[in-house]
């Protein structure tokens, strides 16, 4: 997940270097694409449609498309990822779990980290909310945490070293 996001956010430094709007546009879906991406190349599909609209969608509007396309990934990925009623319920409830751990690591290391190394941007002042190819270390943290809490839905692991070194049958 941490190549895929590392990947995507290569490509929104390049694409977007000057549309900030759209930056934040393609940032909101990549967060979701590259959890998705890790179980399925479908994700992809998103992520490219969300870069596009980022070349043509300003102001305002990119904003509230961005917000609106925050809760839809947010519901729809664990949604799409799981078979079944009752274990789409526990991806959904593990998800916004592992959501909110790699959530609070991030809202710690996120001055920490910008202390040290500046945005690249400059003008970015809103915390961890834009990822950029000098994010990758703080936000592979985040999103391994995430993953790993996310993977507790399928069940207990049989072994604790196995599932955190991917390990897993």
């Amino acid at each position: 997940m941490g190549i895929f996001l590392g990947f995507f956010s290569v490509v929104h430094l390049l694409v977007f270097r000057f549309l900030w709007e759209g930056l934040l546009l393609a940032a909101v879906v990549s967060y979701f694409a590259a959890f998705g991406c890790a179980y399925s190349r479908r994700w992809l599909l998103p992520w490219m449609a969300a870069l596009v609209a980022g070349v043509f969608v300003r102001g305002q509007v990119a904003v509230a498309f961005a917000i609106l396309l925050h809760i839809g990934f947010m519901l729809a990925t664990p949604l799409l990822l799981a078979r079944g009623g009752w274990n789409r319920f526990k991806s959904l409830v593990f998800f916004i779990l592992g959501l909110v751990a790699s959530g609070v690591v991030l809202l710690f290391a996120s001055p920490l980290w910008r202390a040290v190394v500046p945005h690249p941007f400059g003008i970015v002042t809103f915390g961890y909310v834009i990822p950029t190819p000098v994010d990758w270390p703080w936000y592979f943290v985040g999103y391994y945490i995430w993953e790993r809490v996310h993977s507790l839905y399928r069940g207990w692991p049989k072994s604790w070293r196995a599932y955190f070194t991917y390990r897993e049958g």
